[in-house]
């Protein structure tokens, strides 16, 4: 029996963005009694179909980015990019720019599957000692997590950008435009961006006149604008290069933390081998380990 390849007989573009945390992997004590991550209650939504294209990503603002960015003629590349960007700013509890990511991209030209691991490295001088306290105990994960040792070196912004130059059609200048027009404008606060900010006592960042944030409010974020405008034009240089990169690795050490500017010149995103098996006749992808 012929097998189909899924790829080539979807009719649909679908972008999945997966975007994580920076996370510790190691030395967590094992008696920590730390609060699950604050969650919002199970919603029904109705089931979305679509005969042409679809965006698939964890706000409903971003989607739409996403969605016109194809409409004006970019590919799937350009919504992903524009997109994951807007949700820097509506989701920036979740996603962003500081952190890393996975992507599967299939090149319906050239009929080609390919796996990018944009996921967060360790700083140079880490070692096996590092979220380990004076008595050579494992930290708890609040010690282990509530500092500048548990930063690793981001890769996502050098994803989008090597993606785009390699697959993009629109100009890097108009992807970006979403997401700064809504940090200055303002987007509604959701629930689960409400109820983080709620138990954040730690991170005035986000307050308003000493009042904590609530759903529904619309929030701006000026300075994250600005950031973005200088990613606009620079590209992902002065996020690894430039003044960024010194803010960065200034704002980490100030909070004890080990990650340096050579760890953000050095930073490659890797290209892997996608991992593929045969299901009920389709041929089935996904990314390759790290």
């Amino acid at each position: 029996m012929k097998h189909n390849n899924l790829f080539s007989q979807c009719s649909l573009t679908i972008i999945a963005i997966l975007l994580t945390f920076i996370t510790i992997t190691k030395c967590l004590a094992v008696d920590d009694n730390r609060q699950p991550e604050f969650t919002v209650n199970h919603q029904d939504k109705s089931l979305t179909t679509a005969n042409k294209q679809m965006i698939v990503a964890a706000h409903p603002i971003a989607s739409q980015i996403g969605l016109n960015i194809l409409r004006n003629g970019g590919n799937a590349i350009d919504a992903m990019i524009a997109t994951q960007l807007v949700l820097n700013v509506v989701e920036p509890q979740s996603s962003g720019i500081g952190g890393g990511a996975f992507l599967l991209y299939y090149d319906a030209t050239e009929k080609k599957l390919a796996s990018f691991d944009a996921r967060e490295t360790a700083p140079s001088l880490a070692n096996e000692n590092l979220f380990l306290d004076e008595n050579g105990k494992a930290q708890s994960f609040k010690q282990a997590s509530h500092n500048g040792n548990a930063v690793g070196v981001p890769g996502l912004l050098k994803l989008l950008e090597h993606v785009h130059n390699k697959y993009g059609q629109l100009p890097w200048e108009n992807l970006c435009e979403p997401a700064i027009n809504l940090a200055n404008e303002g987007y509604p606060v959701s629930s689960r961006l409400a109820g983080i900010l709620a138990y954040s006592k730690a991170n005035p960042y986000f307050y308003k006149a000493n009042k904590l944030v609530k759903k529904g409010d619309i929030l701006t974020d000026k300075d994250f604008a600005k950031t973005l405008k200088n990613i606009q034009k620079n590209g992902s240089t002065q996020f690894y290069h430039g003044n960024i990169a010194e803010n960065i690795v200034a704002a980490i050490k100030k909070n004890n933390g080990i990650l340096s500017t050579i760890d953000l010149n050095n930073y490659e995103i890797k290209q892997r081998e996608p991992v593929c098996f045969t299901y009920r006749n389709h041929k089935v992808c996904s990314m390759g380990p790290p």
